[in-house]
């Protein structure tokens, strides 16, 4: 994480299995701007005083929600940042409908993010399609083999066509970015990044 900070100009997240504050403050130490937190591992009470805390130390949690009462108790603990893992932690399997449930239903002030199952610039575009501001980039970055090279892939989804309501629309930014998993490249229409982001000059939070 340490080499990661130093080494790039956009902000790390710690993907981590998050439980205590110490693990945030470790963190913060190793110079990252965020902090994964997962709602299905942690005991509400325990959720909400991890995300103050993050928010304390100047770190941006992104709470990782899969159900409607995750992310409930996600946006009342605060989460300005709400991820939404297509990808089930029991079985691996990945299923995007999770991410076409939830998504509309994140307010328009806090950054909706789309994780799991992008390997292309056509999955980028159905995150937007789906009202998502970011995607997370995982699994398919680890495993890809042409390196630095994998990051320069285009990013942007483009605008997407109007839709009625509930389903926003967005215009969606693909995550690219080194190991830290924190993309580099676009801006997000109508609202602002999270202050922490903004301090660390982060281009993909602009």
């Amino acid at each position: 994480l340490q080499r990661a900070a130093a080494s790039q100009r956009g902000p790390c997240i710690r993907k981590d299995f998050i439980v205590d504050e110490v693990q945030l403050a470790e963190a913060r130490l190793a110079g990252a701007a965020g902090a994964l937190l997962i709602a299905r591992a942690l005991p509400s009470e325990r959720l909400h005083a991890l995300v103050h805390g993050a928010q304390m130390l100047g770190l941006e949690p992104l709470v990782e929600v899969r159900d409607e009462h995750e992310l409930d108790d996600a946006l009342a603990a605060g989460a300005r940042l709400v991820g939404v893992n297509n990808r089930d932690l029991e079985t691996l399997a990945i299923d995007d409908a999770v991410s076409a449930h939830l998504l509309p239903r994140i307010p328009r002030d806090v950054v909706a993010v789309y994780e799991s199952g992008v390997a292309a610039q056509a999955d980028v575009a159905r995150a937007a399609a789906m009202g998502a501001d970011a995607v997370l980039v995982g699994s398919w970055l680890s495993a890809a083999t042409a390196g630095a090279r994998s990051c320069r892939r285009p990013r942007s989804a483009g605008s997407c066509a109007p839709r009625t309501p509930p389903v926003r629309t967005r215009r969606a930014r693909a995550s690219w970015g080194r190991c830290s998993r924190v993309g580099r490249g676009g801006s997000m229409p109508r609202r602002r990044a999270p202050s922490t982001m903004r301090r660390r000059g982060a281009r993909a939070w602009r």
